[in-house]
């Protein structure tokens, strides 16, 4: 049996068993108060009780999704209470042509009359109010489960989130420490040691500036912007040593976007693959261009190169790989369906990555204080 048909067989099992013990509570009870009565005995009260109760238990699975569909909210909870007010006229009617009918099985062993109209506005108004009560105490059973099922919901992508951050940040210190990467940057280092000491010093100070900045920014989901970029510039700088005039690569993001959050280590996978996919191959120079805006309430950054482009389409890009499968998921994890990842061709005919995500930025200490 497949795990959500044994939840909800385990959530109907354990809902029939509460109404059946509120009905031995309630019979029990009503029993020990009339037991004097000569015309009292325990099985009228079981049946009664138990049509009464069965008869809500038929419509609780309504009233639990009627509540999911119409939540309370600090801002809608006048709207959601007459929502639900009418909802509780409408159950109550329900309720007690759900009772009168379960109450057909007294009729039939005969320990009752056959209830007709009267018997219907009877049920009705000799139990509105304390109906109206039962709609609620329901209703609010269906809040705090719909609550706590979105809150491990939560706690389980949050988890996820965390696993996925680790695998990024291990992506991203692979990148750095990748062989190909590394052996070049060494070689470098090495062509300008007795060429030019003063570069091949900074190199190496760039390269430790690398992983330095990105263990201190370990275990942030978003970052700002900025401190993205700032994370970014020892590599360009490496970059810069390594391929000389053979890279060009041009950073836009204007002023009102330097504070707004994006996932930690994006980019530089990003642009990584760009220019070992996009410039390297090229026989001649290439340009990667990095840039950002935002357009309302959303930030919109795109990678491009001039180089030959994305081979095949797009599914395949992410089967494959190419450091586009991670930040898909990652983008996915963080924002749910508020968010996409699109690939194409630049305006030079080379690839083109754009990350649209929601544009928001860290709140600024106290901002709810009153003076």
């Amino acid at each position: 049996m497949k795990p959500d048909a044994v939840r909800r067989w385990r959530v109907f099992l354990i809902g029939l068993g509460v109404y059946l013990l509120i009905i031995l509570l309630f019979s029990s009870d009503s029993y020990v108060m009339k037991f004097k009565k000569a015309d009292i005995n325990f099985r009228d009260q079981f049946f009664f009780y138990a049509e009464r109760w069965l008869s809500w238990a038929i419509l609780t699975p309504l009233i639990f999704v009627g509540a999911r569909k119409v939540r309370f909210s600090a801002k809608r909870w006048p709207a959601v209470l007459a929502i639900h007010a009418a909802g509780a006229a409408v159950f109550t009617l329900l309720q007690s042509l759900a009772f009168l009918g379960l109450s057909s099985f007294d009729v039939f062993v005969g320990l009752r009359d056959k209830p007709g109209i009267k018997g219907l506005k009877a049920a009705y108004l000799t139990s509105y109010q304390y109906n109206f009560l039962v709609y609620f105490v329901i209703v609010g059973v269906a809040v705090a489960l719909d609550y706590y099922r979105r809150s491990r919901a939560n706690e389980l992508k949050a988890a996820q989130l965390e696993t996925r951050l680790a695998g990024a940040e291990l992506q991203a210190l692979r990148v750095q420490v990748h062989p190909h990467f590394l052996f070049n940057t060494l070689h470098a280092v090495s062509a300008l040691v007795h060429r030019d000491p003063d570069a091949a010093d900074r190199m190496i100070n760039r390269l430790s500036e690398m992983f330095r900045l990105s263990l201190e920014t370990s275990g942030a989901q978003e970052v700002p912007l900025e401190s993205e970029l700032e994370t970014l510039a020892p590599y360009l700088e490496i970059m810069d040593m390594r391929f000389g005039d053979r890279l060009r690569v041009v950073l836009d993001f204007p002023a009102e976007t330097q504070g707004a959050l994006i996932p930690n280590l994006i980019l530089q996978p990003l642009l990584e693959n760009a220019v070992r996919h996009g410039v390297a191959p090229k026989p001649d120079s290439g340009t990667v261009t990095v840039r950002g805006h935002r357009n309302g309430d959303r930030l919109i950054i795109e990678v491009a190169d001039d180089g030959p482009g994305f081979p095949g389409e797009s599914p395949d890009i992410f089967r494959n790989g190419l450091g586009l499968s991670n930040t898909k998921e990652r983008l996915a994890l963080l924002y749910g369906k508020d968010q996409s990842l699109q690939l194409g061709r630049s305006a030079s005919g080379g690839a083109r990555v754009v990350l649209d995500i929601p544009f928001r930025t860290i709140p600024p200490p106290h901002a709810d204080s009153r003076p």
